[in-house]
């Protein structure tokens, strides 16, 4: 029988012959005082990167704040359509400290049948096969992080080495590495991801 184990990311080893102690989670949907589908940026407006990543600046968490743009890169780089509020959380740890959840919930959807719109905006542009390095690059930088222009590169670079190396499983979409090469070759190039 196939199957994909993961080591949970919000487990910590107990003490001693202790069973492992779980790591409180909080959502951004919590974090930004937003309520069901205000996660989607277009639902009332209060989730956006901008907000997250402002968030993750009041706590002091520059590291943090380099995750959230490699997770939006790689979000647009995939067509990973679905990445809201309550795609993105805090870990608080027992030793006090905050820090971004690494990312979770990460599934391609640009190939399914939808409206093909970001649930938060990236430079203010929500559909998908629009969004441009550019916009990335100004999203990006509007939260502060001066060499936006470097993660963006260097994240559609990983992307594009792991798609090659990578072979996806067989029940997935058929057209899916190809799509992921098109996307992340068009923001590359400057592109639209969309474009054919």
């Amino acid at each position: 029988m196939p199957a994909l184990v993961v080591e949970r990311y919000d487990r910590e080893d107990g003490a001693g012959d202790s069973p492992p102690q779980r790591i409180h989670q909080e959502d951004f949907n919590q974090v930004l005082g937003t309520q069901g589908d205000q996660k989607y940026q277009r639902y009332g407006g209060k989730a956006s990167f901008l907000r997250v990543a402002r968030e993750l600046t009041t706590l002091g968490d520059r590291r943090s704040v380099r995750r959230l743009a490699r997770m939006t890169v790689l979000s647009a780089a995939i067509g990973n359509l679905d990445l809201h509020a309550k795609n993105l959380a805090l870990l608080h740890p027992r030793d006090g400290s905050v820090q971004l959840a690494p990312a979770y919930d990460v599934v391609p959807q640009a190939h399914l049948p939808n409206d093909g719109e970001l649930a938060l905006a990236v430079d203010r542009v929500y559909r998908h096969a629009a969004i441009t390095r550019a916009h990335l690059v100004a999203e990006i930088h509007s939260w502060g992080v001066r060499d936006a222009d470097h993660v963006v590169d260097e994240s559609l670079a990983a992307v594009l080495e792991t798609v090659s190396v990578e072979t996806p499983d067989p029940r997935a979409h058929p057209g899916l590495a190809d799509d992921i090469v098109r996307f992340a070759t068009n923001l590359r190039a400057g592109r639209e991801a969309g474009h054919h």
